[in-house]
Order: C-alpha cells, then structure tokens, then sequence
C-alpha cells in the first residue's frame, strides 16, 4: 500500500490504531462529506465540501489570473474595463488563504492574458456583471475571448458552489485532489492518485448526485481503505444535503476501496 503509513497496522492493534490513527486534528473547518451534482450537458457542478484553496490546489495546471467578479478581494491588478479586481500567478498562493467564505458571495472566471480583458465588449462586460451579481449565465457561462476553464460561484465557500468547466479533466482533478487533501489534513497521509477509469466512474455517478464521506474513512486490519458513497439525487439546497447525510440514517451505495495498491468501487448490495 502506498499511501504513507505513521506506523506498521499489521503490529498494532486495532483499538489503538483506531485511537491513533482516526483522531482527528483539531480543525473544525475543514468539511468532511463532498457533495457533487453534476450536468454533463452543461459542464457545471453544485457541489458542498469544495473550497476554493482546496479547488485551486487539486488543478495540475494553474489558471493565469483570476478576475474576481463578485467579492471583497483587494488583488495585485485592476481592471478598469471591467471595474474588477484580478489575481495573477505570483499572488495565488497569497490569495487562496484569504478568508473567502467570509465574502458571503464570491465569485471569479480565470483567463489568460490580461490584453484578452481589453478587448471585451461592453455587451460582454454587462455578462460577466451579471454572472457574478445573479450567480447564474445570460447566455453561456464560457468567454472564447477571456479562453475561460472556469466559472467559479460560491456562496459562503464550500457550502454552495457552482461551477462551470471547460474541460471535464479539470473536474477529475478536482475530484481526487480534494479527497487526498481531506484525508491528508484530517488523517495525516495522501493517497495514490485514484485512476481515470475510477474517477470516470465517480463521474458518472455525480450525475445523479452524490456524497463522498470522509468522514467514515476506514481502515481494516488488512490495510484495506474505504470511503463510503451515498447517491441522495440532485439538490441545490445543502442544508437538505448536510441533513440527509448527517442527520438521518443514509444508505451506502458504493464504496471506494483501495487494496493491495489497487482502486476499485464497489457497488453495496441493497
């Protein structure tokens, strides 16, 4: 098993592992069930759990800038073409420990060169106003002019967010890098990268709308690692999905299982 390892689980027994291992850092701000609902015609997910450093962190390929459309963020640059603030490479890492979710609405759309915000029409200007003012598209969410992978809307980020894609590669990143970086900063070890054909399959499932628990993360006395999946359908209000999978008795439908350095996800018998 690759993921790193604080002691040998094959010379301690179960009780202390448990009392070791599965207590948790004192941290109570870091959320431990991601939820994901996603439209595949749209590219866009409403997710519960996502936070923009843990979004930002998960990318393998780093956006340019982020133009903050909606928030209270001072950045390096000012766009006067659009009266917004903008945040480029060299500040990111200052950035995502801003304290977003005390914004109440934030919102952003990454793009590339900074020439590209100048040669926005004010047609296009008023569409992102809009975007970030209402949270949703006047038309479509993607500028071919700003080459925008992302339209980031959070409101009180990591409890609602929505967020449109370009590329559904970026979305399976986002996918394993939040769940390594839940696990890591609740249980202390990162996990091998999960695998396209698993990840593929997590997406799917996210169609239908679905809850992955950290929280219920465990490890047996055979070193094998699961994480329980409930499919609880689609859901824009995420006081309804926090309640359905913390308050109420939730069925599991699937596990991800990591073994012998091999992923799987295991349907759950009804």
């Amino acid at each position: 098993m690759k993921y790193k390892k604080i002691f040998d689980f094959t010379k301690v027994p179960l009780v202390l592992i448990k009392r070791l291992i599965f207590k948790k850092k004192v941290k109570s701000d870091i959320r431990d069930l991601i939820y994901i609902n996603y439209n595949i015609c749209n590219k866009e997910v409403v997710s519960y759990g996502i936070e923009f450093k843990e979004f930002i962190l998960a990318l393998k390929e780093k956006p340019n800038y982020l133009l903050v459309i909606e928030g209270n963020y001072w950045g390096s640059g000012f766009d006067f073409n659009t009266r917004c603030q903008y945040s480029d490479k060299a500040d990111l890492n200052e950035f995502i420990e801003e304290n977003v979710y005390s914004y109440g609405d934030f919102c952003w759309v990454d793009f590339e060169d900074e020439e590209n915000l100048n040669k926005l029409k004010p047609i296009e200007v008023a569409e992102l106003l809009y975007l970030g003012k209402l949270g949703k598209p006047i038309n479509k969410p993607l500028f071919e002019k700003l080459s925008n992978r992302f339209v980031y809307l959070a409101h009180d980020d990591g409890w609602y967010n929505h967020t449109y894609y370009r590329n559904e590669e970026d979305y399976k990143d986002i996918i394993y890098g939040v769940i390594n970086s839940k696990i890591k900063r609740l249980y202390n070890f990162n996990i091998d990268y999960i695998g396209d054909e698993i990840l593929n399959k997590i997406i799917r499932l996210s169609e239908e709308g679905c809850a992955i628990d950290i929280k219920k993360l465990r490890i047996d006395k055979d070193n094998q690692l699961s994480i329980p999946i409930y499919i609880i359908g689609k859901h824009q209000d995420m006081d309804e999905v926090y309640s359905l999978c913390r308050e109420k008795e939730v069925i599991v439908n699937y596990e991800l299982i990591m073994d012998d350095d091999l992923w799987e996800l295991r349907r759950q018998a009804k």
